[in-house]
């Protein structure tokens, strides 16, 4: 199975299912079975004219896309390699998910099911997705879990979520800090185990520059060691200071989180009223813009997030939100 995230650039509430095929008509063989094109923008297009395309996959910069040019079909603009585009381009069966800006190739039965629930903008029925507390995750897509110790501290407390929620994604998040080459080593080591993503708060830009330094040193010294570990996971970061939320997005970063109600009490200093809240989601929304390579997400709670569905709804930049029913924290992923 092979997945990948994009940012969508037309269809956000589109979910569709169909064979990978040549936007540029090479492949010439009849089907009458739902076609996903897949255009490298730079070739002609000629979707099929029988109307059986579904959507639309570009493995260029979305500025490549003419207007108009594939109707009102979804399109996903992923950004990679000749390779990996050639790769998307082999007759295979995909989701085309643009409310989380996803492609799944040759999906599982797990990962159907997944992707076809029911996902609701609606206050009163949220779903699941991120549970901060890792012994009540039951029913959530993914679990996120403050670690922190020495590396085999690290190793064993996130084996030991993975055992206890296999498939779940798990956000191991770190604190910037002393002994923090230690805790990326467990992260590594425990990532062979499970599907682990690494997360650091990170105060100012420079503390995440070091941060992805400090994963690249922690990377050459388990492969020195010869020891067993994933060092190609994705490595994103936790955005809670003003300074950050107006930085330029660090260019190693596979993804954002941005804490809105750590923000906001950090701009005001005081109970925020909705109009302040506003404002700190301007700025949120243009941190968007300028990191729209990568995924950003919100993480919120309480009247906070009531007022980022609002604004970011109304933005047309909120493609899902999920609300773990527990801890009430809010993660919505954001276009």
């Amino acid at each position: 199975m092979i997945e990948r995230s994009g940012k969508v650039i037309f269809g956000a509430g589109a979910r569709v299912t169909g064979r990978l095929w040549r936007a540029d008509g090479a492949q010439r063989a009849a089907s009458d079975m739902a076609k996903i094109l897949v255009w490298d923008g730079m070739s002609s297009i000629c979707p099929p004219s029988d109307g059986t395309a579904v959507g639309v996959v570009v493995t260029a910069g979305a500025e490549c896309v003419p207007d108009g040019s594939f109707g009102e079909l979804p399109v996903l603009c992923l950004y990679e390699d000749a390779q990996t585009a050639q790769e998307l381009l082999l007759d295979k069966i995909a989701i085309l998910d643009c409310q989380r800006g996803r492609l799944c190739v040759d999906p599982d039965i797990d990962v159907i099911k997944s992707y076809f629930e029911k996902v609701s903008l609606n206050e009163e029925d949220k779903t699941p997705w991120i549970c901060t507390d890792s012994t009540s995750a039951a029913g959530c897509d993914g679990v996120m879990v403050r670690v922190g110790g020495g590396e085999d501290d690290v190793y064993e407390a996130l084996c030991d979520v993975a055992d206890k929620n296999t498939g779940a994604r798990i956000i191991a998040q770190t604190e910037y800090g002393d002994g923090m080459t230690d805790r990326i080593r467990g992260i590594y080591r425990a990532a062979v185990w499970g599907r682990i993503s690494m997360l650091c708060r990170a105060r100012t830009p420079k503390e995440a520059e070091d941060f992805f330094s400090l994963t690249h040193s922690a990377f050459c010294a388990l492969e020195k060691q010869a020891r067993e570990f994933n060092g190609f996971i994705p490595r994103g970061i936790l955005i809670d200071t003003p300074i950050m939320i107006l930085s330029v997005p660090n260019r190693f970063a596979d993804f954002f989180v941005v804490d809105c109600n750590s923000l906001t009490e950090r701009f005001c200093a005081a109970d925020a009223s909705s109009e302040i809240s506003r404002s700190v989601f301007a700025y949120v929304s243009e941190y968007i813009n300028r990191s729209s390579d990568a995924q950003t997400s919100l993480l919120c709670h309480g009247e906070t997030a009531s007022c980022a569905v609002q604004y970011f709804k109304a933005a047309r930049q909120l493609s899902e939100i999920y609300t773990d029913r527990k801890t009430r924290v809010c993660l919505g992923s954001l276009i």
